[in-house]
């Protein structure tokens, strides 16, 4: 849980919705705020656990063109990359897609679908961050990448 009144919140466990929820969003770009009900059936845990994260600016709730989606906040990115950067260091700088600009509705909805299938993979046990992964997956994954 993290504490709302601190200046400098502490990461979450990694097995907490806290931190899956900032997890995704990395990995992700956006998350839709429809996917979180998927990744817990308690509504009440669920709005406490985004109140937490976003009163700690964690996270950031983004609405435009009637998408709604969570998006990490600029102490979340720092957070998530001081703590794992191994986990997160490729999806929160350069100019990877989950860091690029996200303002057309149609690359919003793109990165939306994206999350819907990695809180699918996510329920169903598979290995969604690369360094999960065999290395084989994550060697031929970056040479598939347009350079």
């Amino acid at each position: 849980m993290i504490s709302i009144s601190s200046a400098f919140p502490v990461l979450p466990a990694q097995d907490s919705l806290y931190y899956e929820l900032l997890a995704l969003t990395a990995i992700c770009g956006e998350v839709p705020c429809a996917c979180a009900d998927r990744l817990t059936s308690s509504k009440s845990y669920r709005k406490k656990v985004v109140t937490s994260l976003t009163h700690g600016k964690l996270l950031r709730i983004f609405s435009k063109d009637h998408l709604r989606g969570y998006r990490l906040g600029i102490r979340g990115k720092r957070f998530l990359r001081e703590r794992t950067p191994e986990r997160f260091q490729f999806y929160l700088s350069g100019r990877t897609d989950t860091n690029s600009i996200k303002s057309s509705p149609a690359r919003r909805l793109r990165l939306h679908r994206i999350a819907q299938t990695y809180v699918t993979m996510f329920n169903a046990g598979a290995a969604i961050y690369r360094d999960e992964k065999p290395p084989c997956i994550c060697a031929w994954w970056q040479q598939s990448l347009p350079h």
